[in-house]
């Protein structure tokens, strides 16, 4: 990510909704130490299992989560 865009926590803060932002690991990148490179730009040019790795991304677990997402769209819709 270039650093002259904004990251979904910085735009929610921006607007003043601070506290309807949620950031939720998938549960292998719970511990910062399993993520490795989250201080690192991604770089150009990786094969899709790298790039997985630098966004801590487990394809197979990469599909909507009820049990996160309504609870947390419940909260934000009361909210604002």
């Amino acid at each position: 990510m270039h650093r002259e865009s904004y990251s979904s926590g910085e735009a929610y803060e921006i607007i003043g909704k601070k506290n309807n932002y949620q950031y939720t690991y998938y549960p292998e990148f719970q511990e910062e130490s399993d993520r490795l490179f989250d201080d690192l730009d991604i770089p150009e040019n990786l094969s899709m299992d790298e790039y997985f790795q630098y966004a801590n991304v487990n394809p197979k677990r990469h599909f909507f989560k009820y049990e996160i997402a309504v609870p947390w769209m419940v909260k934000a819709l009361k909210e604002s």
